[in-house]
């Protein structure tokens, strides 16, 4: 793809890049607006379809870490939002969308970003509440102190090391 200059990108497609810039998912050599706002999920396909294939290759992993920036979830095709779906769940294979390989948007999921308020899929922890019986609790305490660990890292050394 020859490159752009600005004149010939419209504003809603510069946003668009400009977004995906600043958070360390593309790389461009144009100079671009601020990249702030919500951006409507039309303007980001149609930035991918005229200006900018890789905003799709980009792009779960982007609706993933930053929901609210992206605005009119109707506008989001199925098959996109299946990759979407799989990626969230952690799921190795999945459904290749308009040629871009499943395993390259699943790669972009799991990469650290510019934004430090972002952490890797593999990274993001969930809560999940467990009844442990008192002594059993009063000995995972115990342990905490002895080895200076928190009691959550020492519970899941535990798990993994089974």
């Amino acid at each position: 793809m020859p490159i752009l200059n600005n004149k010939q990108i419209p504003d809603w497609a510069a946003r668009v890049l400009a977004f995906f810039v600043h958070k360390g998912l593309l790389f461009t050599n144009l100079e671009l607006p601020g990249a702030g706002g919500k951006l409507p999920i039309k303007d980001v396909l149609r930035t991918a379809d005229k200006y900018e294939p890789r905003v799709l290759q980009v792009f779960p992993a982007a609706y993933i870490h930053f929901p609210r920036t992206f605005i009119g979830q109707k506008d989001l095709p199925p098959q996109l939002q299946e990759v979407i779906v799989a990626i969230k769940r952690g799921q190795k294979t999945g459904r290749d969308y308009r040629g871009i390989p499943y395993k390259e948007m699943l790669l972009w999921a799991e990469l650290r970003l510019n934004d430090r308020r972002t952490k890797p899929l593999r990274e993001i922890r969930r809560n999940k509440t467990l009844r442990i019986r008192p002594d059993v609790f009063k000995k995972l305490a115990q342990l905490s102190v002895k080895t200076g660990k928190p009691e959550t890292v020492l519970f899941e050394e535990l798990i993994l090391q089974a």
